[in-house]
């Protein structure tokens, strides 16, 4: 799943300048992931403690609609809205 070759087959001899490579390159990786960690986890961090200090219910964040509820308002037909001209009725 990684980038990285798979290692040597046994009985061969890298030489030292490949072998340095491969360790420097590992070593970045260990840096970069440890890094990436550290971020996750300062902004997991962060998330938190904004949930911890926001209400558990907010009853201003969304005001109630004005008007009544389309869901219990009266349903009509679709008959009664359409014009004689032949083009859509407008919306309401």
């Amino acid at each position: 799943m990684t980038d990285t070759p798979p290692s040597s087959p046994p009985g061969t001899r890298l030489s030292s300048r490949t072998e340095t490579a491969r360790a420097e390159r590992a070593a970045r990786q260990a840096a970069a992931l440890r890094a990436n960690l550290h971020k996750r986890k300062q902004q997991a961090r962060s998330r938190e403690d904004m949930e911890a200090g926001a209400p558990l219910s907010q009853p201003d964040a969304f005001p109630s609609p004005s008007g009544p509820d389309e869901r219990t308002a009266p349903q009509t037909s679709s008959a009664q809205h359409e014009p004689d001209n032949g083009e859509t009725p407008p919306c309401q």
